[in-house]
């Protein structure tokens, strides 16, 4: 997400807002960036099968990141999620 401005500053600006917002705006503020990331992890697929573009800023661990930052986000939502219907079962 280094090269694109705009849609980073969107998404920093939901973070900020889902701070201490429902947890239904915090799922919107990984949706959004989760849909970017995994677009963009398969753009890298489409640049690694079609044109063997291997290289690090391709098939590395920018690959990698797209792909696992979005699932560590919903994991903490789910986490959240659960300890908060826990706690309003008590």
């Amino acid at each position: 997400m280094g090269g694109q401005p705009l849609p980073s500053l969107g998404f920093a600006a939901l973070g900020l807002l889902a701070f201490k917002g429902s947890l239904d705006l915090r799922l919107a503020a990984i949706v959004g960036p989760a849909c970017f990331l995994w677009g963009a992890a398969g753009g890298h697929v489409y640049q690694m099968i079609a044109a063997h573009n291997f290289a690090p800023g391709n098939a590395g661990i920018i690959f990698y990141s797209d792909i696992l930052v979005p699932i560590v986000g919903f994991i903490f939502l789910w986490l959240q999620y659960r300890t908060a219907s826990s706690q309003q079962v008590r």
